[in-house]
């Protein structure tokens, strides 16, 4: 019996290898048109934008868009919400002002929760400042204040990579 359990998880586990192998490229070009389209949706079709090296441990990825000849930067980043980690984008223009803030994944409750990730939500953000306060929704408390605190995190991620520390800290 021992052996027949072990034959069935060796089975089981060299299957979900290979499909993880044979799976993982597409996932990652579906994460990266997800993230483009997030992009392209806050600044605009057509966009040019680099992934920049050697940065913070708290973010997942730094964006450095070129616009207009302006450069604006867009963070990648996970703030902890109810359910769980929030990973989500933060576009700030080179004003200092923020340009959009898009969530990529969460596991929040769905119709509670999951609120403070949808555009009526995510929009008010968008024109305000390092600081600037941003009025919660009811019911989703721990939600709203998980964007909020990423919003805070992409300035301190940026000046902490000194990025525009001026620009930022008005």
């Amino acid at each position: 019996m021992v052996m027949a359990l072990f034959l069935i998880c060796a089975i089981t586990a060299g299957v979900v290898a290979v499909v993880n192998a044979q799976t993982v490229d597409k996932i990652a070009e579906n994460l990266e048109g997800e993230i483009r389209g997030s992009i392209e949706g806050m600044f605009g079709e057509g966009v040019s934008y680099e992934t920049l090296e050697n940065i913070p441990a708290d973010a997942v990825a730094i964006y450095r868009i070129t616009r207009d000849g302006k450069d604006s930067y867009c963070v990648n980043l996970n703030s902890s919400g109810f359910g769980g980690d929030i990973n989500m984008l933060v576009a700030i223009g080179s004003d200092g002002d923020i340009v959009g803030v898009r969530v990529v994944s969460h596991s929040e409750t769905p119709g509670l929760g999951s609120r403070a990730t949808e555009d009526d939500f995510l929009s008010r953000f968008v024109g305000k400042i390092f600081g600037e306060e941003v009025e919660h929704i009811a019911g989703a408390t721990i939600s709203s204040n998980a964007i909020k605190s990423g919003v805070d995190k992409a300035y301190k991620i940026l000046i902490e990579a000194g990025l525009h520390p001026e620009v930022y800290t008005k």
